[in-house]
């Protein structure tokens, strides 16, 4: 009887499991593709977190899926800001400090400014303290902070 019992205490709580990370799940990619709309990142039509297989999956205008590894260093660089934004925004969005990585300052100039403004927008908005890092020839570390009033 307590085998039985068990078994439906667990196979209740990996329901209420699975439902809350296709939740987080959905929020998630809510942020994502905000974030792409909010700075027009035109080159692709969605990048979504997949609620069954937890995979990135990043497809280009027209709906055509593009495997991430065949995405340019670029590319590949946009998405992991979008990405690092996304996950502060979706699982830490009491915490009130965020530290990214300056490849977006890599970006094309009309991405830079969209990006730093939103940065700006967000530090105003929501009280944060946004730190942009970046390592330099020997190791040295760069860094230029966001804060709201300043």
């Amino acid at each position: 009887i307590y085998k039985r019992e068990l078994e439906n205490a667990f196979n209740y709580m990996k329901k209420i499991a699975d439902k809350e990370r296709k939740g987080v799940a959905r929020e998630f990619n809510r942020r994502i593709n905000e974030i792409l709309n909010v700075l027009e990142f035109k080159e692709f039509e969605s990048i979504t977190l997949n609620e069954n297989t937890y995979k990135l999956e990043v497809y280009r205008k027209g709906g055509k899926y593009q495997p991430i590894p065949s995405l340019s260093t670029a590319e590949r660089c946009a998405i992991a800001s979008v990405l690092q934004l996304a996950m502060k925004m979706t699982y830490l969005p009491e915490t009130p400090c965020f530290i990214i990585d300056a490849v977006v300052l890599d970006f094309d100039q009309n991405k830079v400014a969209k990006m730093m403004n939103y940065l700006a927008k967000l530090a105003r908005e929501k009280d944060w303290l946004i730190v942009l890092t970046r390592l330099r020839e020997g190791g040295i570390l760069a860094v230029r902070e966001y804060k709201s009033g300043g």
